[in-house]
């Protein structure tokens, strides 16, 4: 003999804020009302990240449209995200300390800089910052034309309201050929300055004229920080 089934009375309609949907394509489920919603409520770890976030976002946005300006097409997609998870990585929230730790960050993963920068020594001289380098062997580039090459350092001074002011100079045109130069480049340190980054580029070229291929070129933060950590030198 074959087992009797009962069906349940098919529901459909809203009942205590709840809806009743009988559905050919999905069958018979309950919701809640559209556009209802649960307001989370953020514990004090979590709001403290939230914290955090706004503030480091707040420090990044000025420095990357400022390298985002300087190497145009060159910066790297995920250069946004490099930077934030180099400021997440650092100990302390000060100005100083968050800047440091983008000592060294290639503006394009993709063609690291490692072998085509110079010794950079950073000197304050009373109201410069003074960004000496020295070359000890001239730069290797994956393109093998290159006869020449030159070098650009723009840097970035920020001011407690996170005011950025920026400029860049470039070197002349240095031969493979040549001795290995030394350049002293200065850069006026606007008042209320509080932090700086410092970026170099290095681009290669062939008799005088720029090779139009990243693999000519390389780009680094070399100086990051804290104008107060180094020592001021009067003239």
């Amino acid at each position: 003999m074959a087992k009797k089934t009962h069906p349940l009375a098919k529901l459909q309609g809203t009942l205590n804020g709840m809806v009743f949907v009988n559905s050919s394509s999905y069958g018979q489920y309950m919701r809640a009302k559209r556009s209802t919603y649960t307001q989370a409520v953020l514990n004090d770890s979590m709001q403290a990240a939230n914290k955090r976030t706004v503030a480091l976002n707040q420090l990044a946005m000025p420095v990357h449209a400022f390298l985002k300006l300087y190497c145009g097409r060159f910066k790297h997609r995920k250069l946004w995200q490099q930077l934030l998870q180099r400021l997440r990585a650092a100990a302390s929230d000060s100005p100083s300390v968050l800047l440091e730790q983008l000592n060294g960050l290639d503006i394009n993963q993709d063609y690291p800089a490692w072998s085509m920068i110079p010794n950079v020594q950073l000197v304050m001289k009373g109201k410069e910052l003074v960004v000496q380098l020295e070359t000890k062997q001239h730069p290797v580039f994956k393109t093998v034309d290159s006869d020449c090459y030159y070098y650009e350092v723009a840097v970035l001074f920020l001011d407690r309201q996170l005011a950025a002011m920026g400029s860049s100079v470039s070197t002349e045109w240095i031969g493979m050929q040549d001795g290995p130069p030394f350049f002293e480049l200065s850069f006026p340190r606007p008042k209320g300055a509080i932090g700086y980054v410092v970026c170099l580029m290095v681009k290669g070229g062939f008799k005088g004229t720029e090779i139009d291929s990243f693999k000519s070129m390389g780009m680094q933060v070399v100086g990051a920080g804290g104008v107060q950590a180094y020592k001021m030198e009067k003239h």
